[in-house]
């Protein structure tokens, strides 16, 4: 009798014990403490990949087109009242130029529109020389060397379309300003020499377009050819002058892109 009141009385102990403790939970047996709490529900971030609105980028350029005009004092056989007059293609004029876009509509899309703003520099070079006869029937020749620094800003809007996930073209228009400083010589064969310079600010416009090829997540190869429209620039250094006109110049481009 005793005993069955002791056990009923620890039953009953127990009891109360387990209600004031709450439900437990079960370990890796199947027993363990609060058993039936909630637990926290992990959080699944999902990745959103990134886009860049940001490029810097580095080009060689190299500058086809200009041509120059050229009249001197020295008279020919032929019309002894008219001033020679030549004309001649610069040389091909390698430089360089660094730009940044940026891109102001949604990264992610296929079609892309920004800003772009270009620097850079380019060697204008042009050599020419004349044979003939005087109005005193001497032989003579007469040799013009121009050399120049061309340094020029563009800045305008760009459309970009994507081909593929790595191939992509580009479009560009806008407007330039260009600084140009020149040394102009003369050399004439009966020893006369005369060198001038001059140097002058240009305004104009450029249309480019552009093709390019992603080669990892943020550096692409790009090269492309753009159309350069200059004022004429000229120079005088007494004996001759010379125009350069810019009207049909072209520049070829190629170089590296990286998105950030």
């Amino acid at each position: 009798m005793k005993c069955r009141a002791f056990f009923f009385g620890a039953s009953l102990c127990l009891a109360i014990h387990y209600a004031a403790a709450g439900p437990t939970s079960f370990g890796k047996n199947g027993f363990g403490k609060n058993y039936g709490k909630d637990e926290p529900v992990p959080e699944i971030r999902e990745e959103v990949p990134e886009f860049s609105r940001n490029r810097v980028g580095v080009l060689a350029t190299g500058g086809l087109g200009v041509s120059a005009k050229m009249i001197s004092d020295a008279f020919t056989k032929d019309v002894p009242t008219t001033r020679l007059s030549q004309s001649e293609d610069a040389d091909f004029a390698p430089g360089g130029e660094i730009f940044y876009e940026r891109v102001l509509s949604d990264p992610s899309a296929e079609d892309l529109w920004g800003i772009r703003v270009g620097f850079g520099y380019s060697r204008v070079e042009m050599e020419n020389r004349f044979s003939g006869f005087d109005e005193f029937d001497q032989f003579f020749t007469l040799q013009h060397d121009l050399d120049a620094d061309l340094i020029h800003a563009n800045v305008g809007p760009f459309y970009e379309r994507r081909f593929t996930d790595r191939l992509y073209g580009q479009a560009s228009v806008g407007l330039t300003a260009a600084y140009i400083d020149a040394d102009l010589e003369t050399t004439h064969s009966d020893g006369l020499r005369a060198n001038g310079s001059d140097d002058e600010f240009l305004f104009g416009a450029y249309a480019s377009v552009a093709l390019g090829y992603q080669v990892s997540s943020n550096w692409s190869l790009m090269g492309g050819v753009r159309y350069q429209y200059l004022d004429n620039f000229k120079i005088d250094n007494g004996v001759s002058d010379v125009e350069l006109d810019f009207d049909s110049s072209y520049v070829v481009f190629a170089g590296l892109r990286w998105d950030f």
